[in-house]
């Protein structure tokens, strides 16, 4: 545990090297390398969501076309998962 005051970034950059990976960067950026994500991708609203920020036209529309997708692939599963969550909430006698 640390001591009273001190910061919880600093056990966790300890424990980063004690696994032998990179600490945290205290500026926040990213590994060499890496872009930020594009707006009106998926990622570039989950960017706009992580910030705080309101999320643009585009990043809107490709968060819609995602869920879409996404509940069409999964929709047999989605359909079992909600009955068994309304069977559970209300047992029939």
């Amino acid at each position: 545990m640390t001591p009273v005051g001190e910061p919880r970034a600093v056990e966790y950059d300890a424990l980063m090297k004690s696994l032998g990976l990179e600490p945290s960067r205290e500026d926040g950026r990213r590994k060499k390398g890496q872009r930020a994500a594009q707006c009106g991708t998926y990622s570039g609203y989950e960017r706009h969501r992580q910030r705080g920020e309101p999320a643009d036209a585009a990043c809107l529309a490709a968060k819609a076309a995602y869920r879409r997708r996404y509940y069409a692939e999964n929709r047999e599963r989605i359909q079992a998962q909600r009955a068994r969550k309304a069977a559970e909430r209300h047992p029939t006698p």
